[in-house]
């Protein structure tokens, strides 16, 4: 009798364990499913003509937050808003010198997004044209 009290407790609380797991994992994990992610950028083309190679630059998107890093030279955060074929991207606490290196001439930038899909993102801006790999 001892023993099935015991098989029933444990029951009882591997299903209340099984139902917390359950309810933590449903939080919304991403709101734009190509979008959503790490983004590796490979150039940089100004509307001057001048084509850049992108070395160890990265944009990560999730939730309306952007994080845009460059290896050895720092990272910020900011937010943005992505509406089919247009991003708004507001960087905060950064100095509008910083964000050149990050293909932008602004902290407050507006891209049109000429391609998103899985596996390719390019975003233009008046200032310059950005292509990323998803990483």
């Amino acid at each position: 009798m001892v023993r099935r009290k015991e098989t029933m407790k444990m029951k009882q609380i591997g299903v209340l364990t099984v139902i917390l797991l359950c309810l933590t994992a449903c939080g919304k994990q991403y709101e734009y499913r190509h979008l959503d992610g790490m983004w590796q950028m490979r150039r940089i083309q100004y509307t001057s003509g001048e084509t850049e190679q992108a070395e160890n630059l990265y944009y990560s998107f999730q939730l309306h937050i952007i994080n845009i890093r460059k290896l050895e030279h720092g990272e910020y955060y900011g937010k943005f808003c992505y509406t089919g074929d247009s991003m708004h991207v507001d960087i905060k606490d950064a100095p509008v010198g910083e964000m050149k290196v990050f293909g932008m001439n602004d902290t407050i930038q507006h891209f049109k997004v000429e391609q998103l899909t899985s596996s390719k993102l390019v975003l233009q801006s008046a200032y310059a044209r950005l292509e990323f790999r998803k990483y």
